[in-house]
């Protein structure tokens, strides 16, 4: 076995660290759908079909990033500097709706 074919095996703290990690950001994704709805249809007047399509488009957009997104994080080194990144931008976005 050449020092290539070395398999990387991930600690059983890392493991329990990116249990917590998709713990507390699943609020991000499963949090904000149902409310996401009701407050386009409040505040903007959407139609159900608009609220349906652009939350489908979120969905599907999402599927169609992981994979290169996905190996794009598996190529870089500074991992933990993309969460917190993400996780700025995802609060900034936040603050941004909430001040419509």
């Amino acid at each position: 076995m050449t020092q290539t074919d070395k398999v990387k095996v991930p600690s059983s703290r890392s493991l329990h660290a990116l249990d917590l990690l998709n713990f507390f950001l699943a609020d991000t994704v499963g949090g904000v759908g149902p409310y996401l709805g009701i407050y386009l249809l409040v505040t903007y007047h959407w139609s159900p079909a608009s609220i349906g399509i652009a939350m489908s488009v979120t969905g599907i957009s999402a599927i169609a990033a992981q994979t290169p997104v996905g190996a794009l994080i598996d190529r870089l080194t500074r991992k933990r500097l993309l969460i917190a990144i993400g996780r700025i931008v995802d609060r900034n976005q936040l603050h941004r709706y909430n001040a419509l």
